[in-house]
């Protein structure tokens, strides 16, 4: 069985890309990105006081409309629990040395929406795990 957030991000998900519509459902593609709160997937785990605004990871599951609007809610419910378990120990510190390798970290940052560039419908859940 899936939880709650699992069941109804997919279904929001699914909710906000039929409203917008899409001209063409095979090939647009779509994302959610979701909020991991990465203090309990630390080996060892942080204290829930400690860095309480910077201990978050995203994680973004990409897809087109066509596959969105023509599979059952458990296919995104599933795709949600997959992105939630990939982020663990090894992904976060593989991550963090990535970017502590880098001279300058101005080009790993960026937006959620690229302003003017992009024609995919996103959503974003905010609710941490």
């Amino acid at each position: 069985p899936y939880s709650r957030y699992e069941a109804i991000s997919g279904h929001m998900w699914r909710c906000a890309c039929k409203a917008r519509g899409a001209l063409d459902r095979d090939n647009q593609s779509t994302r959610v990105r979701i909020v991991v709160d990465i203090r309990n997937r630390l080996n060892p785990h942080l204290h829930k006081t400690i860095f309480w605004k910077h201990n978050l990871y995203y994680s973004d599951i990409n897809m087109s409309y066509g596959d969105l609007l023509s599979k059952p809610l458990s296919y995104f419910a599933g795709k949600l629990r997959e992105a939630i378990e990939t982020v663990i120990d090894e992904y976060i510190r593989s991550n963090l040395d990535f970017i502590a390798s880098q001279k300058h970290v101005d080009g790993l940052r960026f937006s959620f929406h690229i302003r003017g560039l992009s024609t995919e419908a996103h959503l974003k859940c905010e609710m941490c795990f």
